[in-house]
């Protein structure tokens, strides 16, 4: 294997995942721990860090991440999308939010005696796989306003407005992620800015995986023969 994970690397993520499962599964999660999870899940997906140590500890099987995703069937029908957003999400009261859509102005179309009628639109719909992780992490998520944004973006955009992370050579930001990102913080979604209901959905994803209860095995047979690996 080319560079494999250290041996602090391998600790370092793996106690990132478990502080994901602790604090954000049941989405009992406070600002605090949207600012600290969000820089690591930038870390864990964007800088590739999770799947280094998957492929170190368990090998070459697919880190599997089962989820929902946007698939585009026409692009100039996303404008008459305000905001559509497939991530299922729990939050402390219980509630999952899923599939919500909230389109703008229906479509008019001429009935040819002078009057028009209103066509539902279309342009979009929810799919649902098992992704490898690299395919989670570049799937759609959420179209704001017809930007469609995925969710390596939504990571980037949490970790540097509410974590503080810089971006860096590994970061999508340019033109269209600015203008994608600048319709994305006008929504509010059940009470919270859609951008970080869509991040916590990420985490929560991430946290149900099969292929993360695996990890997290492999990891504590790992630790007993390594009990003396500290980060610095």
């Amino acid at each position: 294997m080319k560079n494999p994970a250290t041996p602090e690397q391998i600790v370092s993520v793996c106690d990132e995942v478990q502080h994901l499962i602790d604090n954000w599964a049941h989405g009992n999660i406070e600002e605090r721990d949207i600012r600290v999870g969000s820089g690591m899940l930038r870390r864990l997906l964007v800088h590739n860090e999770l799947i280094k140590v998957w492929n170190t500890l368990v090998g070459t099987e697919k880190y599997i991440i089962p989820a929902t995703f946007i698939v585009v069937d026409d692009e100039n029908l996303l404008k008459f999308y305000q905001l559509y957003t497939c991530t299922e999400v729990r939050h402390k009261n219980g509630t999952i939010f899923i599939a919500m859509a909230h389109t703008g102005l229906p479509k008019m179309v001429p009935n040819g005696d002078g009057t028009f009628r209103d066509e539902k639109v279309y342009g979009a719909h929810i799919e649902n796989a098992e992704l490898s992780l690299n395919q989670f992490t570049e799937s759609n998520c959420i179209i704001a306003e017809g930007k469609i944004i995925n969710r390596n973006w939504v990571v980037q955009y949490v970790a540097n407005s509410l974590g503080g992370t810089h971006f860096g050579p590994n970061s999508r930001k340019g033109h269209n992620f600015d203008s994608a990102m600048a319709k994305l913080k006008q929504f509010d979604v059940g009470e919270m800015p859609a951008s970080v209901r869509e991040i916590l959905g990420i985490g929560q994803a991430i946290c149900r995986s099969n292929s993360t209860s695996r990890l997290m095995q492999v990891y504590a047979e790992w630790k007993k023969e390594n009990k003396n690996v500290r980060i610095a």
